[in-house]
């Protein structure tokens, strides 16, 4: 049985190794075809890849005639370098996207998570639910919140929130429902990770006050789109 799983696990390393060593291609000006995973791109010098033997070679950027990463062709030997600018990750297309929200405002029911969505790109339309606690509220004992609301994004990132939920609660300490407005953005800084913030009004009763959302966003993977697959020459 010890030597059954030595096996298997061989055989995956070796399976997941050659789908990695192969998931990019470069093409240099002297005809040659390399399938190889690229590591880093340094635009007008270099490029360093990794070969399906696991050796790393660095690679002049005037050798290179074009190249693809993940089958999407990145670079031409006629772009100019000057002319490429870093993209965030927004720019790139992934605006749509679904994320898991932890943290404590409005959005979270007070001190708690949330669900949301958007859809769109540079313009965008979204919505979210939460549910959490509000500490402090009846005479010390934590109430239960919740909150629904509709975003719209301007900009990118940045949302206009309008929301309705459990949002303050009276001078005699009783949880009440109520609308807010709120301005903020959803900053993605990587694949799956983001920050929400936002600061806006509340309304209850005949009550009003500030609110203020903040949370760690935990992005959910986006489906992927097709792409241009490279054409051997």
């Amino acid at each position: 049985m010890r030597h059954l799983i030595s096996i298997l696990f061989f055989l995956l390393t070796i399976s997941s190794y050659s789908q990695e060593s192969n998931t990019d291609t470069i093409f240099l000006n002297d005809g040659t075809i390399i399938h190889a995973k690229v590591l880093k791109q340094k635009l007008g010098k270099s490029i360093t890849y990794k070969s399906e033997n696991g050796s790393i070679t660095v690679i002049s950027w005037k050798d290179i005639q074009k190249y693809y990463i993940d089958n999407k062709l990145t670079i031409t030997k006629d772009t100019d370098p000057k002319t490429i600018k870093k993209k965030s990750y927004l720019d790139k297309g992934y605006n749509e996207y679904a994320a898991f929200g932890l943290g404590i405002g409005n959005a979270y029911g007070g001190l708690g998570a949330h669900l949301q969505i958007r859809g769109g790109k540079t313009l965008g339309f979204g919505g979210h639910f939460g549910a959490g606690y509000l500490p402090g509220i009846n005479g010390g004992n934590n109430s239960f919140g919740w909150n629904i609301g509709a975003k719209f994004y301007y900009f990118k990132y940045l949302f206009i929130d309008l929301t309705y939920g459990v949002v303050g609660f009276s001078d005699w300490g009783h949880t009440v429902l109520g609308p807010s407005v709120l301005i903020g953005g959803d900053f993605i800084f990587s694949e799956h990770i983001g920050l929400n913030v936002a600061v806006g009004a509340s309304k209850y009763n005949k009550y009003q006050g500030a609110t203020l959302d903040l949370g760690l966003l935990i992005k959910l993977s986006s489906p992927k789109k097709k792409s241009e697959t490279p054409k051997e020459i």
